[in-house]
């Protein structure tokens, strides 16, 4: 009797069976991807959060230390002028305008300078200033000075040719130097390596520099920073081709945020009690010429986008109403509506809400603009409402698009346990 052949074990998968296990494995991955992404952005969303709040401690102890918060705006020259006087009417002259002209009040140069008296005063009682522009604390000869930038050179300026006497330091470039102290440069101005070296424990001039090369300036001897900034995340968004006070250089690193690595942390101080001022963080400033630098564009990629925030600060007088400013992101937040029911023009002063209810209005804001590198128009957030950022009527250069307000449901802050959506 013969037997039957001997079937022989298949020894792999037919083309069908693979193409399942493919799709199986697609299906699999398009459902798993998703998850996997939304927790690594929840990770990092976390880590930002935490560090704003390290932040916000960091600035409760400096108000625990040297009586308040710190100013979002202040004006330093290293010969500890001061000019109150000369220029009552005359506002900042760094006021952005819109690619059509537009353009916002901004303070006066003598209120900053009477704000930048005032806090330097406050914090530092012991460390003189002088208004009078032919005795300054230090002369032109002097082996002494404030050395604010750190840089180990005595960089006065005592013409105002510029349109300013010394360095105007925005709200994240503060947020660095009154928790950092005295920035500290190895690198050069065009490729810089900083690092913040703390205050001097010299009571009468605690910015001295950190440079121990012989300089009469040096001072070993130092207060620690109230924040450990990480030396990779501090840069200078300020031009590196101008490298010292008469050409407009700065030359104060601000701390970029780990989500966005081209964006630093936006400061704005509430100075006691709901006086935000949103011009205290205008990252893309205007020349005198018109040209613009890099601010926010709307959608349709013309800008820079402004909107219009009231304000308590004194803000000039003209088009638009007095008292209302008029500012490219980033800008504070706050819970009022912008007009009076009705309004959808403002005409005058009266078109406005009364008060503006600023979220922390008693202390500050730290705003960071996410993953996507864009802070938006800020203004009006309300938490509660249906619309938590409606877009606003009085906003000008194309900022009433929706889309362009959905720019900051990635945003975090101080005030706001998450994202802003």
């Amino acid at each position: 009797m013969r037997r039957p052949p001997r079937r022989t074990r298949r020894s792999g998968f037919t083309l069908v069976e693979l193409l399942v296990v493919i799709v199986i494995i697609g299906v699999l991955s398009a459902l798993l991807l998703p998850a996997i992404t939304g927790a690594m952005r929840t990770a990092k969303n976390a880590t930002v959060t935490g560090e704003i709040n390290t932040l916000a401690q960091a600035l409760a102890a400096f108000k625990e230390k040297y009586g308040d918060y710190p100013p979002s705006r202040i004006m330093l020259n290293e010969n500890g002028f001061y000019q109150l006087n000369a220029s009552e009417t005359a506002q900042i002259n760094n006021m952005i305008s819109s690619g059509n002209g537009t353009g916002g009040a901004d303070i006066t140069y003598a209120e900053l300078a009477r704000r930048s008296m005032s806090y330097m005063r406050k914090f530092f009682p012991k460390v003189a200033l002088s208004t009078n522009s032919s005795a300054p604390v230090f002369g032109s000869s002097s082996t002494v000075w404030y050395d604010f930038n750190g840089n180990g050179v005595f960089d006065q300026d005592n013409s105002g040719s510029d349109g300013y006497f010394g360095y105007i330091l925005e709200g994240d470039e503060c947020l660095t130097f009154f928790l950092g102290g005295v920035p500290l440069n190895t690198g050069t101005n065009a490729a810089p390596i900083w690092s913040m070296s703390g205050l001097g424990r010299l009571p009468t001039n605690p910015f001295s520099n950190n440079l121990n090369n012989g300089n009469t300036m040096y001072n070993g001897n130092r207060l620690p920073p109230l924040f450990e900034f990480k030396n990779e995340r501090l840069r200078d968004k300020d031009d590196p081709t101008k490298d010292d006070i008469t050409s407009g250089a700065t030359r104060f690193p601000s701390y970029y945020d780990p989500l966005a690595t081209d964006a630093p942390y936006a400061y704005f101080s509430a100075y006691g009690g709901e006086k935000f001022d949103p011009n205290d963080c205008n990252f893309a400033p205007r020349n005198s010429s018109g040209v613009q630098a890099g601010a926010e564009r709307d959608d349709a990629g013309a800008g820079p986008i402004l909107r219009g925030i009231k304000v308590t600060f004194p803000v000039g007088s003209g088009t638009p109403p007095s008292r209302l400013s008029i500012s490219a992101p980033p800008n504070p937040y706050h819970s009022s509506p912008t007009f009076k029911p009705g309004i959808t023009t403002p005409a005058n002063e009266n078109d406005f809400t009364p008060t503006t209810q600023w979220h922390k209005g008693s202390s500050f804001q730290i705003i960071s603009p996410g993953a996507d590198g864009l802070y938006g128009l800020g203004g009006a957030y309300m938490p509660t409402a249906p619309t938590k950022m409606p877009p606003d009527l009085g906003a000008v250069s194309g900022t009433t698009d929706s889309a362009v307000r959905n720019r900051e449901n990635d945003n975090l802050t101080n005030f706001v346990g998450g994202r802003l959506d």
